[in-house]
């Protein structure tokens, strides 16, 4: 029977086929219609199309992905190019359009990406969405001046010269539609700041030599060069990011000069300097068994996908780290093995677990069985587990495991029929997408939550007999809705139903009622959200959840009459709030209520109290994230017995508000030494927290770190004091950044913090709560206005540059680091006390204001990206900032690591041939078990951005991608760090080891620096802060943050009185790491989407407001912190 149907399908679809496609006697030349008017002919031979006719074009046709096409003719008559109609057509090269055109539809030329010229003409008035996205060789466009519209997205992927990008129209394109403008795009190298954003696919033929400008690749900058065979990397290159080579199937070979100070190749695969971090296999290397070298201790993301040929990989017990998909699309694939006697992983039958086997991570594709038995001491199957294992019919999954990550069974294509066991809660994102042959699904109670798209594509999904009306249900959940359910105006979900999965009813335009029943108690993000005309909605009394966005657009949600002073209620369920709640401080949920949704308050930054009724039975995850203070109108058995209350540790804190807030306190340092108000508030608070617990009788305890509360330990205390944050303003000296920067040095807060493990496995940390207070310095009374102007002068003297590197005693380093205090806190010391040594004027104090810390090496820290400024203060008192100059090496790369290299004193007794044995043994006991850290080898010379250091010594560490560099001397004479090349700063002055303590008695100038002007009369002592300081805009929130592929797409609250909005999105907390910053220009516009953003990874995103105060931007505080991971 089911051979019949195929056969009687594939019949339907070669007459669909063949009712617009006329093949002509002759092979080479095919022809048929692409609109009702519009006629075609291909030649197949010559891959020339051409078109031909009156009146628009048909959406989609008979192009779509055609990638025999290499040059379209469109003839005079066609008057639009409807949507997709050349999507995906790879292999084409030119089009001609004409002046009868008038649109361009959406995603028409997508990915094309050997598209290498277009000619747009006047007559075009409309460009669609996404129209030239990802065409990655088009070298040059011209928009004439008739266009009025241009779609979302339209040219973005794209890269030009500015002389190539002409914009005639009088459109501005936004953020997301604009193309990158480069320096150079000569042979089809796309550099923009010494940066290879894209190597143009036309041009990425054979063998390429990247140039010696190149310094960092940027993602994915071969993507889709299916015709590179080799590439050569200069010894210039310091930085290849993610998925640089992904999609160059053809590429057997990278090599990289033996010179190159950060990679290397063995064999034509990438690796980092050491030979530690496995970069890319290339996928299309012949060889059928891979053994990794001893040294590798990370594989990266995606490190083999798509090597087609690849069999067997043998890992050997070095490997510490292996991320997720490193073997995604090894469709040979067929045996993983693990050394034994690796203490992190292991496998078993060619199968890749973690070493005591709860986890398994991979396998593999290419694996001939026809069924699997996960092994019972599995607890969860990782993202992309088995995905396209192609020969696996069934899979047992044993009631030991609990999670199954997403994408885990994807493009399975034979897999028939899966049992998920009554011990699994959730099933991720495209958990069983593209199963064609799975018609069988059983889903057990215990599944509280599906994602979006888990069974999309399969044989269940895609049989319209498990369709009702357009409505798809598994067991008791509700999956998804398809065009059958497009004019459906009133649904009644059908009793019994339990879950409605995510995004199952988004987008259903034509939905005016929906009624759920007492049955459901779970409904997924998204769930309804844009159905822009569902104006009722029934919710049921066994609801228990509601998901992030759930009904966000609808009519309902959009209809003001609704909301409540901000608050929008659906029956007896809170489920959102909107700007109008913004400015409320004290909020009384209403009683009756029984329900709240997620996070509903989570972004409140002025809610500081909320009363809750005992009426309330059920709470989403992380309710009231922003809640300061909770009182709770009932006794504490009902307050814990609130059903997921456990998830909503912020209210188990808020009933202690008393406790853990107070406005101010006084700290026994002046403005200039505020370098040690974070060790005094590391050793204050806790036991002010502890006081105020005896005080106020409540049940309050902190325990090593941790804090317990009613008995429940609901996470680590942390306290935040960041001194200065990077300033942003354009103009450093200005009333606005002074403003900002002077209530930076004032304020602190205390975070609580619950541990969890993320998506990667890896153990983090989040935020549960926070209160902020305020700091009064001893001397704050002193500010002095003609002290502001002295500063104001003295800073815009000031040459200053920032140096080759620090220097810092080895001994005072490790005692710092290994004793667990802050020591980006110690490196700031020591950098301040370098530029104090260069200043010639005893009134006046610098510290390092702002500084992007990391760790790289075994032993080296360094600030990053931005680097170091620093806060100037005249008689201790804070005035502003000074930007040091980042000068260029000689290699013209500016100084990207400011690293901080220790000094270790060798002693009299070591003989000159017996000194790197010395180092390196004191260093290999010094850090042993105390950090993940091996070195290996010494070998005297050092190099630090681009120039060498004077009595440095490499040591070979196996931790990082560079290796570690220190300082040997045989007295404690200092030397100085020796500037970049060009720098205008001082090179005499002696480098200190020692950190800067506080002190009142200013630093000895040296005579090197300008000398600063006469100091003004002083005028009468003013109130501490700063007269006239410009008032920041106020602050927004998060609405939404939603993972898709390689992007993340955004919502926040409008906020009226600003010019526009500011996104940031990182994949560390302190947005230092891959940081990418959209601005948006207009106050209206909400929301966007962030791309070319790394697959599979975790990123933190924040937005702030700016407004325009004489000229310059004046930017709010940043909104709160979400988290969020791309697919």
């Amino acid at each position: 029977m089911k051979k019949v149907i195929s056969l009687f399908l594939s019949l339907a679809m070669l007459l669909n086929i063949v009712s617009v496609v006329d093949f002509s006697a002759y092979a080479d030349v095919q022809t048929g219609s692409c609109g009702d008017n519009v006629k075609y002919s291909l030649d197949t031979e010559t891959g020339v199309l051409t078109i031909s006719g009156t009146g628009d074009m048909y959406s989609c046709g008979p192009f779509y992905q055609n990638t025999n096409i290499k040059s379209v003719i469109i003839e005079s008559g066609v008057t639009s190019i409807g949507n997709e109609v050349f999507y995906g057509c790879t292999s084409l090269t030119s089009v001609t359009i004409p002046d009868s055109v008038t649109s361009i539809g959406s995603y028409v030329f997508y990915k094309c990406t050997r598209l290498t010229s277009v000619t747009i003409p006047d007559s075009v008035t409309s460009i669609g969405d996404y129209a030239f996205y990802n065409c990655t060789s088009l070298t040059s466009v011209t928009i004439g001046n008739s266009v009025t519209s241009i779609g979302d997205w339209a040219f973005s992927g794209c890269y030009f010269t500015s002389e190539n990008f002409v914009n005639n129209s009088n459109v501005e394109l936004d953020d997301s539609s604009k193309p990158t403008i480069v320096d150079t795009d000569a042979g089809g190298f796309c550099i923009k700041d010494n940066v290879l954003v894209n190597m143009r696919p036309a041009y990425a033929i054979g063998e390429v030599t990247i140039p010696n400008s190149v310094i960092i690749f940027g993602y994915s900058a071969f993507d889709s060069c299916e015709s590179l065979i080799s590439v050569t990397i200069p010894d210039s290159v310091t930085c290849i990011d993610d998925r640089t080579f992904s999609s160059c199937t053809s590429l057997t070979s990278i090599e990289v000069s033996g010179n190159n100070k950060n990679y290397s190749s063995i064999d034509g695969v990438l690796f980092n300097k050491n030979k530690s971090r496995l970069i890319t296999y290339p996928a299309g290397k012949t060889d059928s068994k891979y053994v990794m070298p001893n040294s590798v201790i990370s594989i990266d993301d995606d490190a083999f996908d798509s090597c087609i040929n690849l069999k067997s990989v043998t890992i050997p017990n070095s490997v510490t780290s292996i991320d997720s998909g490193a073997f995604s699309n090894c469709i040979s694939l067929t045996s993983i093995e693990v050394s034994g006697n690796n203490k992190n992983y292991s496998s078993t039958d060619g199968v890749l677990f973690n070493k005591d086997k709860s986890e398994l991570i991979t396998y593999p594709a290419g694996k001939t069985d026809s069924e699997y038995a996960i092994p019972n001491s599995v607890t969860s199957i990782g993202n992309y587990a088995f995905a396209c294992s192609t020969n696996l019919t069934s899979v047992s999954i044993p009631n030991s495991v609990t999670s199954i990550g997403y994408d885990t069974f994807e493009d399975c294509t034979s897999l028939t029929s899966v049992t998920i066991p009554d011990s699994v809660t959730s099933i991720g994102w495209d958990t069983f997408e593209n199963c064609t042959s799975l018609a069988s699904v059983t889903i057990p109670n215990s599944v509280t939550s599906i994602d979006e798209h888990a069974f999309y594509n399969t044989a269940y999904y895609n049989d319209e007999s498990n369709w009702d009306n357009g409505v798809l249900y598994i067991s008791d959940c509700l999956i998804d809705t398809n065009y059958n359910f497009d004019s459906t105006t009133d649904y009644v979900i059908k009793d019994g139903t339990r879950i409605i999965a995510d995004s199952a009813f988004s987008n259903c335009d034509n939905l005016i009622s929906v009624t759920i029943p007492d049955s459901v108690t779970s409904i997924g993000d998204s769930a309804f959200e844009n159905c822009t005309n569902l104006a009722s909605i029934t919710i049921g009394n066994g609801v228990t959840s509601i998901g992030r966005s759930a009904f966000y657009n609808t009519a309902y949600y959009n209809d003001e009459s609704n909301w409540n002073n901000g608050v929008l209620y659906i029956s007896d369920c809170l489920i959102g709030i909107n700007g109008d709640f913004d400015s409320t401080t004290d909020y009384i949920i209403k009683d009756g209520t029984r329900f709240i949704a997620d996070s509903v308050f989570s972004n409140c930054d002025n809610l500081i109290s909320v009363t809750i009724p005992n009426s309330v039975k059920s709470l989403g995850d992380n309710a009231f994230g922003s809640v300061k203070k909770v009182i709770y109108n009932g006794t504490d058995k009902e307050f814990f017995e609130i059903e997921n209350i456990e998830n909503n540790k912020a209210l188990i804190i808020g009933r202690h508000y008393d406790v853990f807030s107070f406005n101010s306190f006084d700290v026994p340092c002046k403005q200039s030494e505020h370098l040690d108000v974070s060790n005094y508030l590391y050793s204050f608070i806790p036991d002010l927290i502890s006081k105020r617990s005896k005080e106020y009788n409540e049940d309050v305890l902190i325990k090593n770190g941790d804090i317990y509360v009613d008995g429940v330990n609901v996470g680590k205390l942390d306290i935040y004091y960041s001194y200065f944050s990077n300033c942003y303003c354009d103009d450093p000296y200005g009333e606005s950044c002074y403003e900002s920067d002077y209530e930076r040095l004032h304020s602190a807060s205390i975070y609580i913090q619950e541990e969890y493990t993320d998506d990667d496995g890896a153990i983090s940390y989040r935020d549960i709560c926070h209160y902020e207070f305020k700091i009064n310095f001893s001397n704050d009374s002193d500010y002095n206005e003609s002290d502001k102007q002295y500063v104001n002068d003295f800073v815009k003297k000031l040459t200053l540059a920032k140096p080759q590197y620090y220097e810092m005693d080895y001994e005072e380093y490790t005692n710092e680091l290994f004793n667990g205090n802050d020591i980006f806190n110690y490196i700031d010391k020591c950098a301040s006390k370098y530029y104090n040594s260069l200043i010639d004027d005893p009134t006046i104090k610098v510290t390092v204001g702002s500084g992007a810390g990391c760790i790289e090496g075994g032993i080296n820290p360094g600030y990053c990206e931005g680097g170091a400024n620093l806060a100037v203060f005249k008689n201790n008192v804070f005035y502003g900032e000074y930007y040091l100059k980042n000068e260029y090496d000689e290699n013209g790369c500016k100084i990207w690591s400011e690293g901080f290299i220790p000094v270790l004193i060798i002693p009299d007794s070591i003989a000159d041939d017996e000194i790197e044995s010395y180092i390196l043994q004191k260093v290999k006991k010094d850090y042993e078990g105390r950090q993940n850290f091996k070195f290996n080898a010494i070998s005297k010379g050092a190099v630090e951005n681009g120039l060498p250091v004077e009595d440095g010594y490499t040591l070979k560490t196996n931790y990082a991608d560079v290796d570690s560099i220190i300082i040997a001397r045989r007295s404690n004479t200092q030397k100085p760090s020796t500037p970049a090349e060009n720098t205008t700063a001082p090179t005499t002055p002696t480098q200190p080891t020692q950190p800067s303590q506080p002190s009142t008695t200013p630093n000895t100038p040296t005579p090197t620096q300008p000398t600063a002007p006469v100091q003004p009369t002083p005028a009468p002592t003013q109130p501490t802060a700063p007269a006239q300081a410009v008032k920041k805009p106020k602050s927004t929130s998060i609405k939404k943050a939603k993972g898709s592929k390689k992007a993340v797409a955004l919502e926040w609250k409008k906020v009226s009185g600003v010019k526009g909005y500011q996104v940031q999105v990182a994949t560390n907390k302190k947005f230092k790491k891959n940081k990418k910053t959209v601005n948006i220009k207009k106050q209206k516009t909400t929301k966007t989407t962030v791309k070319k953003l790394k697959a599979k990874k975790k990123y933190y995103v924040r937005v702030r407001t700016y407004k325009i105060v004489n000229g310059k931007k004046v930017y709010s505080s940043w909104s709160k912190v979400e988290s969020v991971k791309t697919k």
